[in-house]
């Protein structure tokens, strides 16, 4: 694998830098992300950080790439990405549908109108209770909480 990621490493950093930016990077069970093997493979088959998005874009539920052609068994996740050293293994398994169409989403925004702000990461404001009042009163709900 290292020599086939040699001379694209920047574009490596280029997709992971996009992927926090847009907040789906990260393959835990929290995250449900791209995992960075996975950023890796994308970038050798497709072989530019720009080629990545342009693909992206037409991507369907249950998009199979198979670097080597090697694989043995159907996975049934949104996206499919046979390892190269192991036919059985879908290295995008960890990848929620949400996070695939977040990518998706934000890969043709960004080719119509690229923004350094994708490779930001966006931490929301926290709510104040002000922020809170009008939208209870309008719903007429009330909130309860309570300490376990």
């Amino acid at each position: 694998m290292d020599s086939r990621i040699k001379g694209l490493e920047d574009d490596v950093l280029l997709l992971k830098q996009f992927l926090k930016g847009i907040g789906v990077y990260g393959s835990e069970l929290r995250t449900r992300g791209f995992s960075g093997y996975l950023v890796e493979l994308l970038i050798i088959n497709y072989g530019s950080f720009e080629n990545v998005l342009k693909t992206a874009c037409g991507w369907k539920y249950g998009t199979l790439i198979d670097i080597e052609d090697h694989g043995t068994i159907i996975h049934k996740d949104p996206l499919v990405m046979i390892d190269p050293t192991d036919p059985v293994r879908n290295v995008a398994a960890a990848l929620s549908l949400d996070n695939m169409c977040i990518f998706i989403d934000r890969a043709c925004e960004f080719l119509k109108q690229p923004d350094i702000s994708y490779f930001r990461m966006h931490i929301p404001e926290p709510f104040h209770d002000t922020d809170l009042e009008p939208v209870i009163s309008e719903r007429g709900t009330s909130l309860y909480s309570c300490r376990i």
